[in-house]
């Protein structure tokens, strides 16, 4: 549809073609970098089938946030890629210089701008208003819309969806599995198990997906509004059939993929029936080790129906080889999975956290914070104890 109204906008006099879309991809380059360093995901394609009259992509979808110079990846389509993370946190200032007389854009830049407000406290404690970035106060009109939708969220949030037996957490275990990230891979898990849901056999969780811990009252209540705190994005549940290899490639990137260090690890939380080793003494591609599923060992060339988030479908946390695999069947909201998990599971049991082992005596103590904002569009109201607030970045 951009390529066949471009003529159409030309004729007009347009003399800057943007395309605003949804779709969006993930880097490996930093928040202030202006390279295209590892870009992958759905975003990737439409770029190189866009016509290169296209001055700037401004993308979404995956919550990333970053300013990319396309024609570093291909010289042919040289796009300005932008992406301003989510929840109104960044800005995007676009720059862009056209000579008047050739009527082209002869200079692009871009550069993402924190938009703050006011102070707020987080899990990683109070952040305060710096003086390093602008402030801005806010507008009463959107603050009127924004009172209204909050109130009218309250009921939603205060609906209960079942019983827990005890907190489940997002802090990592010695070996970098998480009770709470245990949970929702089980939850993925049951939800796309049946055939005609996927016929999922494995599901993958990144930590980085978890925005809040899940303690529930003394009664052991559980409401809406606390699995709305977990799981905020709106992700789809994707299943698609990868092999064995592919399977130990995509635990091997949890330690050397772009960001995803063996310092500064991303460990995906698995579901309940498999199981492997990771020893970070050996070099990369040669860390994973008796990976085992439903105890039996999984071999290079094994069909397995992995279940994921469409964020990690489309590469997201470093994680490239989750875009491949064969057979993809896109399903239901990742929210829902866990809400149904908790209605027909209730009083569901803290899961057990020995599905990873680590062969070493140490691991690393501080694993990659999460990459995006936390604040989802319409704040839940949860219970007493109240939820902790998530952490600033995914």
């Amino acid at each position: 549809t951009a390529n066949a109204l471009i003529p159409q906008l030309k004729a007009q006099g347009a003399d800057v073609i943007a395309v605003v879309i949804h779709e969006g991809g993930n880097t490996t380059a930093g928040v202030e970098a202006t390279s295209c360093a590892g870009l992958s995901g759905d975003i990737v394609p439409i770029l190189e089938r866009l016509d290169p009259a296209v001055d700037v992509v401004v993308s979404g979808h995956t919550h990333q946030a970053y300013v990319c110079d396309y024609g570093t990846v291909n010289p042919a389509k040289p796009f300005l890629l932008t992406s301003a993370g989510q929840y109104g946190t960044l800005l995007t200032d676009i720059a862009l210089r056209v000579d008047t007389r050739t009527r082209r854009v002869v200079s692009k830049s871009a550069r993402n701008v924190i938009v703050q407000s006011e102070a707020f406290t987080g899990s990683q404690g109070r952040v305060d208003i710096t003086a390093a970035v602008p402030s801005f106060t806010a507008d009463p009109v959107v603050q009127k819309i924004v009172d209204t939708y909050r109130a009218a969220a309250v009921p939603l949030a205060q609906r209960p969806v079942g019983q827990a037996a005890a907190p489940m957490r997002r802090v990592p275990t010695p070996s970098l599995e998480s009770t709470l990230g245990n949970l929702v891979a089980d939850a993925q898990l049951a939800a796309t198990q049946a055939p005609e849901q996927g016929g999922a056999q494995l599901s993958f969780m990144n930590p980085g997906g978890l925005r809040a811990d899940l303690v529930p009252d003394e009664q052991g209540l559980v409401r809406y509004g606390q699995l709305y705190a977990v799981q905020p994005f709106g992700n789809q549940l994707v299943v698609k059939t990868f092999t064995g290899a592919q399977i130990k490639a995509v635990l091997e990137q949890q330690f050397a993929s772009g960001t995803n260090t063996v310092r500064r690890p991303r460990v995906l939380s698995v579901s309940a029936g498999f199981a492997y080793q990771f020893d970070l003494a050996q070099p990369p591609g040669a860390r994973i080790s008796q990976v085992v599923l439903h105890g039996v060992p999984l071999q290079d060339d094994t069909p397995v129906r992995v279940v994921m988030s469409s964020y990690l479908d489309s590469g997201g946390d470093n994680f490239t080889v989750l875009t491949e695999g064969r057979d993809r069947l896109v399903g239901g909201l990742d929210l829902d999975a866990l809400e149904a998990y908790f209605r027909t599971q209730s009083p569901v049991a803290v899961p057990a956290t020995d599905r990873i082992r680590s062969a070493a005596s140490t691991v690393p103590t501080a694993p990659t914070a999460p990459t995006a904002p936390t604040a989802p569009a319409v704040p839940p109201v949860p219970p007493a104890p109240p939820a902790p607030p998530a952490p600033p970045a995914r």
